[in-house]
C-alpha cells in the first residue's frame, strides 16, 4: 500500500470480485463450444492486472473491464477464424477511447444497483449479471419460483425506472443503445450520470 491506495492485486481481487461472474456468463454465452470460456476470463484478468494501475478514470471502471473483456473475445475469434475469412472488428483498446454509449449506460447501472433494495439488488445480481436460471435463483435464496419471478420483473421495473429518471436512451436496430440523453427534470436524480 501507498499513500493509502490499495496495491494492484488488492485491487484486482476486488474486480475480480465484482466482475468474474458477469464475464464468465458473458463469454459463455459468446464462444462456441471448442472455446473455453475460462481460459477467456483468465486472459481478460491478467489484462485487467497488467493495467489497472494506469487506469486513469476509477468511474469508468465497469466501462474498462467490459472494453478489455469485449477485446479479448475479438483477439480469440480472430485467432481462430481461416485467414481468409474477415475476423470480427475490433474497437481501439487504447484507454483514452471514449467509452460507447452502451458501455456509459452499463457503468450507471451498476450504480444504480446499489440503491435499489437488498433483495431486489440480490436477485437482479444472480439473474441478469449472473446469468443464473430463476430456478436455481430461488433455491438459493430459499423463495418459490413465483416470489423470484415476481421479484426480478419488480427489480427490472425499478431500475429501468431509475434510468429513465436520468435520461433518455435511443436504441440502435440490434437493441444497443445509440445515444442518451439527461432529462432536464430528472437531471438531479442522475448521481454520477
Amino acid at each position: 500500500m501507498t499513500d493509502g491506495q490499495p496495491d494492484v492485486s488488492e485491487r484486482t481481487r476486488a474486480v475480480w470480485s465484482s466482475f468474474s461472474g458477469r464475464l464468465r456468463t458473458w463469454f459463455a454465452r459468446r464462444v462456441p463450444g471448442d472455446v473455453d470460456p475460462e481460459e477467456l476470463l483468465q486472459e481478460s484478468f491478467l489484462r485487467i492486472h497488467a493495467g489497472l494501475g494506469s487506469l486513469a478514470d476509477e468511474d469508468r471502471l465497469a466501462a474498462w473491464v467490459h472494453r478489455i473483456a469485449r477485446n479479448v473475445y475479438i483477439d480469440a475469434m480472430r485467432a481462430r477464424a481461416p485467414a481468409d475469412e474477415a475476423p470480427p472488428e475490433r474497437e481501439a483498446a487504447s484507454d483514452e477511447r471514449a467509452p460507447t454509449p452502451d458501455e456509459e449506460v452499463a457503468a450507471w447501472l451498476e450504480g444504480f444497483l446499489h440503491e435499489l433494495p437488498q433483495g431486489d439488488r440480490d436477485v437482479l445480481r444472480l439473474v441478469d449479471f449472473e446469468g443464473l436460471p430463476q430456478g436455481a435463483v430461488a433455491e438459493q435464496l430459499g423463495l418459490s419460483l413465483t416470489a423470484t419471478k415476481s421479484r426480478v420483473r419488480r427489480a427490472r421495473a425499478r431500475l429501468r425506472d431509475r434510468l429513465l429518471a436520468c435520461c433518455r436512451l435511443e436504441f440502435g436496430p440490434r437493441g444497443e443503445i445509440v445515444n442518451w440523453r439527461r432529462n432536464r427534470r430528472g437531471a438531479d436524480r442522475c448521481g454520477d450520470a
